[in-house]
Formats: C-alpha cells, structure tokens, sequence
C-alpha cells in the first residue's frame, strides 16, 4: 500500500506542478501581474500565489474564475495542459 500511496502523492504533486506552470504561462501571455488576476477571478491573493507556486490544486469553481478572469472559455484555458495518468499505477 506505501507505493500505491507514493505513486499517488507523487501524481498529485505532478497535477500540482503542471498547473502551476500553465497557469503562469497563461497569465503572463495576457500581460496580468498574480495580485491582477486574483482580484478579477474574486481569488483572494494567497490563494491564488499558492495556485501558482504548486503548493495546491484547484477546485473547479477556481478554474472556471480564472477563465472568466482571463476573458477566456474553460476549454481555452485548459488548452496545452496536458497531465498524463496511468490508472493502473495508482
């Protein structure tokens, strides 16, 4: 059970980090500072820095402010993130 709970953590920390980055990519294409784009998405400030530094997931009520945020549909936003999973290593 360790290494399924590892592989987990480990999926989850890779979920984390990749969100992060495309979050980063896609606020910096649209010429926002994080403080900009946490007052428009309603997010408050820490939160959103912990979104963007890796530090959390999001939940789908983030995501879909931060599209709204970004003048942006969900499926746009999420366009180029690509996050792979192996169901059986888990």
């Amino acid at each position: 059970m360790g290494s399924t709970s590892s592989q987990l953590k480990d999926y989850r920390n890779q979920v984390k980090t990749r969100f992060a980055a495309h979050l980063k990519q896609v606020r910096e294409a649209k010429g926002l500072t994080g403080t900009e784009l946490a007052r428009r998405a309603v997010l408050d400030r820490g939160n959103y820095y912990r979104l963007e530094g890796g530090k959390v997931n999001p939940s789908l009520s983030m995501l879909v402010r931060l599209a709204a945020a970004l003048e942006m549909s969900l499926e746009e936003f999420l366009e180029g993130l690509v996050i792979e999973v192996d169901l059986n290593r888990l």
